[in-house]
């Protein structure tokens, strides 16, 4: 994740999301378990949820 503040790169906000992924997603593999499968869409869903509750825990302004 990049941020900009005031038009600027702000580089010691920048942060990297390890996507956990939601168990359950994908096809059942040979044992047993199901796999985690690639999906773009959950995996910015996932990072854009994870960077508003960190703004809500440290209680700073939310990215505009």
């Amino acid at each position: 994740m990049v941020v900009w503040e005031k038009g600027r790169m702000k580089k010691s906000d920048y942060r990297k999301f390890i996507i956990r992924g939601e168990e359950g997603r994908g096809e059942e593999g040979s044992n047993g378990n199901v796999p985690w499968q690639n999906d773009d869409f959950a995996s910015m869903r996932e990072a854009v949820a994870r960077r508003i509750a960190g703004c809500r825990k440290r209680r700073k302004n939310f990215p505009g």
